[in-house]
C-alpha cells in the first residue's frame, strides 16, 4: 500500500493581511492624499539620534557615542537634561520634559556641531 504524504491545513484566508492592506490602504492613494504623517513609521525621515549612529557607523566608530542623562524637579514636572558625548567629550546638550525629547535635542546639537 503507497504510504500518503500527511495533509496539510486548509488556508483560512486567501491572501494575506499584508497583501489585502498595503494596496487599499497605501498604494492607491493619490499623491496628494498621501500625508508623511499618515505614512507608517518606517516610512518617516531618520530622527536625529539615529542619523548621529549612522553616521559614526560609517565612519567604522560606533561606540565614539555616549549619553549622559539627568534629571532634576519634582516627580510630576520632571526636567530632563541629556549630553551627547563623542569619545569623552561634550558636542551637544539637550533640555526637554521628556528623556527622548532631550536625547533628541542633544543629537541635533551634535549634528550641528559635526557639520553633518
Amino acid at each position: 500500500m503507497p504510504r500518503s504524504s500527511p495533509r496539510r491545513p486548509e488556508k483560512k484566508y486567501k491572501d494575506s493581511s499584508a497583501r489585502v492592506f498595503l494596496p487599499n490602504n497605501l498604494f492607491n492613494r493619490t499623491p496628494t492624499s498621501l500625508s508623511v504623517h499618515r505614512l507608517p513609521s518606517v516610512f518617516k525621515m531618520a530622527n536625529a539620534v539615529t542619523q548621529l549612529n549612522n553616521y559614526f557607523q560609517g565612519k567604522g566608530a560606533p561606540h565614539a557615542v555616549s549619553w549622559v542623562e539627568h534629571s532634576t524637579g519634582p516627580s510630576h514636572a520632571v526636567k530632563w537634561t541629556v549630553q551627547c558625548k563623542v569619545s569623552g567629550e561634550v558636542i551637544g546638550t539637550g533640555t526637554a520634559d521628556t528623556k527622548a525629547a532631550a536625547k533628541e535635542e542633544a543629537a541635533k546639537e551634535a549634528l550641528a556641531a559635526l557639520g553633518v
